[in-house]
């Protein structure tokens, strides 16, 4: 299985045992109508991607101890601020809103304890943009002192070559690269499955095995993708 797969069968197992989770996944995002942090944002108030500006200020104010804070949750949000909000926000300096962005953290922290979260999954750390990564990094760190469990789906590319500093002290679990046999056996299901003919298109097939270098999903989307027009070859 890859990535992905994994996170979804484990938040299956927490919701078998009836425990609260919040799963993220940030390759169904479509910037940019709504950036990565403004969805991750939405979902830790426990509103939907839809949910109105006048939505989000009522959940923010109920949550937030400070102006500051209010108003920064809401610019997280995605939700556009008057003047007035704007000027000040603007007015801090870089450790003044090191400082706030910390305590809207610890504000959703608070709201998804409250609500019974004991798991958050992140599935795509690799695919968000700086903004968002931020918050994670913020989010992963402080949880740490919560009773809530923060797990991340990173592939390692882009920045995650090498794992970053402040992922050096967590728990990491690995995926090796599917062997060949394995890769093999999956592309040939997934051309069965989707009425092609694994034998007449193995040349193809074995160009995707390779492209994905182990990578199961990576395999998956390559085969029934943009390039599926090179299957020819039906099973008819």
């Amino acid at each position: 299985v890859g990535i992905s797969c994994l996170l979804k069968y484990f938040c299956h197992q927490v919701d078998a045992n009836n425990q609260h989770r919040l799963y993220f996944e940030a390759s169904k995002i479509n910037p940019p109508q709504l950036s990565y942090s403004n969805c991750l944002v939405r979902q830790l108030l426990r509103l939907t991607l839809s949910s109105s500006n006048e939505q989000i200020r009522q959940k923010a104010k109920r949550l937030s101890q400070t102006s500051l804070s209010y108003y920064w949750l809401l610019n997280l949000a995605g939700v556009a601020l008057n003047q007035s909000e704007l000027r000040a926000i603007e007015r801090l300096d870089h450790q003044q809103k090191e400082y706030t962005e910390r305590q809207v953290i610890a504000l959703l922290l608070k709201n998804s304890i409250s609500h019974g979260t004991q798991l958050i999954v992140i599935d795509g750390v690799h695919l968000v943009d700086t903004v968002c990564l931020r918050l994670v990094q913020k989010l992963t760190i402080q949880s740490a002192d919560t009773t809530i469990l923060c797990v991340l789906g990173i592939a390692e590319i882009n920045g995650f070559i090498h794992l970053p500093l402040w992922l050096q002290n967590t728990h990491k679990i690995q995926l090796k690269p599917l062997p060949l046999t394995d890769a093999t056996a999956l592309a040939k299901t997934v051309l069965r499955l989707n009425n092609h003919c694994p034998i007449k298109n193995g040349t193809v097939m074995t160009e995707m095995i390779k492209k994905a270098a182990g990578h199961p999903g990576i395999l998956t989307q390559l085969l029934l993708g943009d390039l599926r027009s090179c299957l020819l070859y039906t099973s008819d």
